[in-house]
Formats: C-alpha cells, sequence, structure tokens
C-alpha cells in the first residue's frame, strides 16, 4: 500500500448500480490520476469523509494500485478548508 497527500484535488460524488455512495477523488496536478473511495474498501475515516467531501481541499489518503485508477484503503487526516485536521 502507499500513502499520499493531495492538496489540488476534485472530488466527485457518484452511485453504483445498486445505488450505494462512492467518491472519486481527482488529482489535478495529474491527467491520469484518480482514488476510487468505496465504504466497503475504507477501513478508516469513512464516515468523516462522506459529511465532508464536498468542503475537502487537501486529504492524506493511504491507498492500492489497481488497473482502473487507486482504491482508497484508509483516509487519514484532510482538511475543511480551515486546516482542521481529523
Amino acid at each position: 500500500m502507499k500513502l499520499t497527500e493531495l492538496s489540488n484535488i476534485k472530488i466527485i460524488q457518484k452511485q453504483d448500480r445498486n445505488l450505494n455512495t462512492y467518491y472519486i477523488i481527482f488529482n489535478q496536478d495529474s491527467t491520469n490520476e484518480a482514488y476510487f473511495c468505496f465504504e466497503n474498501t475504507v477501513k478508516g475515516g469513512w464516515q468523516d469523509f462522506k459529511s465532508n467531501w464536498d468542503k475537502i481541499e487537501k486529504i492524506e489518503l493511504e491507498y492500492e494500485e489497481t488497473e482502473k485508477g487507486n482504491k482508497v484503503i484508509n483516509i487519514f487526516s484532510h482538511d475543511k478548508s480551515v486546516d482542521i485536521f481529523v
């Protein structure tokens, strides 16, 4: 697993065919870097992330690489645009 901190991100909320919510975090500093956040794979930080995803400007996360993108395992911290870390 790898660890990264992203400061220039765009987050999109989506639903799968079973109507489960998931999120895609795009690294806007790279044209081909995306991180997928699914409730059943994120071991830590999901609830706070889910409650504040639209306010997050930077984030630190642990992920594993897949052929479709990067799957998030843990969300360690994020700011809510006022430098408050959880």
